[in-house]
């Protein structure tokens, strides 16, 4: 702390853990499937910027696991300033994005929809930048796979490189 202040705060995570029912249908009738996503170890370091409302963060390695598939291993950076924000992560399952949707997504149908496309597949390197003006995205992902569902296609061990900036 400097002058009544925080500069760095250091958050040691051991054991972290967010559950969730949702409902589904097994073997045509109706249920409640119980989630978990457990956050096992790691720590994050927030160092406070020189702007006002700006700051950095990062990880150690940080362990993640839903349910009782294989923990997963991911680093975290971000970087906040009045004019920017960048986000890296190392590695992500994309398993998650379906995995996960009841707890950010209110539309049942997105989470259905999410539900039944069954993404699956690894990304890796992801940079997000977003500026006042513009914003770009990169990642490399590998074996990505979706199922066919209402309409959208299927996709099959899908690899390269997204890179993603706006055209003028």
């Amino acid at each position: 702390m400097s002058k009544g202040s925080l500069e760095r705060v250091q958050i040691a995570l051991h054991d972290n853990l967010i559950s969730w029912e949702e409902s589904a249908l097994v073997n045509a009738q109706a249920s409640k499937l119980k989630h978990s996503l457990t956050l096992s170890s790691g720590q994050l370091l927030l160092v406070k910027g020189k702007e006002p409302a700006s700051f950095k963060l990062y990880s150690t390695p940080l362990l993640l696991q839903f349910n009782q598939q294989d923990v997963q291993e991911m680093i975290v950076q971000a970087n906040k300033t009045a004019e920017d924000f960048s986000v890296y992560l190392s590695s992500f399952d994309l398993a998650l994005i379906s995995q996960v949707s009841p707890l950010f997504i209110s539309s049942e149908d997105t989470r259905e929809l999410l539900s039944n496309l069954d993404v699956n597949g690894q990304a890796k390197d992801i940079y997000f930048n977003k500026t006042t003006k513009d914003f770009q995205a990169l990642a490399s992902f590998t074996n990505a796979s979706t199922k066919y569902s209402q309409g959208v296609p299927g996709i099959d061990n899908l690899s390269g490189t997204l890179s993603l900036t706006p055209q003028y």
